[in-house]
């Protein structure tokens, strides 16, 4: 019992090792990639991967994997107020999956309305709690049909507004 204990901890922490290493190369890839590029270029590069994850989340929602509706439909806010980010300020946006960050960093604060701030602090929770097994579970149970439509019709709304303000 103990050395099937033992060899599960070991992968784990290799799956894990493995994992970080590599998040930290897509990540040097990705800052020499948008290094190269104009603020408009970026704007776009941002655009489109909000686009391709939106396309995703409604994906997952058709085949019921709810959990992966809210994780996805986090990377849409994300990029896309990343975007926005890109198109208003001179630097670029930082290596942040807070929303809020995002939110109060830029001049989204100013125009957003009370109904989207409220909107993106729910979906705040599902970056994280989407990737670790410890709140999968909890997670996992609070995300009915019904929700995860209204998560998505949100997210769709939010995306098409950023579009505009840009």
């Amino acid at each position: 019992m103990r050395k099937k204990i033992m060899i599960k901890v070991i992968f784990h922490l290799f799956y894990h090792f493995i994992w970080q290493f590599q998040k930290f190369t897509i990540s040097l890839h990705r800052i020499q990639i948008l290094k190269d590029m104009t603020k408009d270029e970026q704007k776009l590069y941002w655009l489109e991967l909000a686009e391709y994850d939106l396309d995703t989340a409604q994906a997952m929602y058709d085949t019921k994997r709810w959990l992966y509706v809210g994780f996805m439909c986090h990377q849409v806010l994300e990029k896309s107020m990343k975007a926005f980010w890109c198109a208003t300020k001179p630097e670029d946006p930082p290596y942040s999956h807070n929303l809020m960050s995002l939110y109060q960093s830029t001049e989204l604060s100013k125009i957003m309305s009370q109904e989207q701030v409220l909107f993106i602090s729910q979906i705040m929770p599902m970056n994280i709690e989407a990737r670790y097994p410890s709140f999968k579970e909890r997670l996992f149970h609070s995300l009915t049909p019904e929700y995860c439509k209204q998560m998505l019709d949100n997210t769709k709304d939010f995306f098409q507004w950023i579009k505009s303000k840009l």
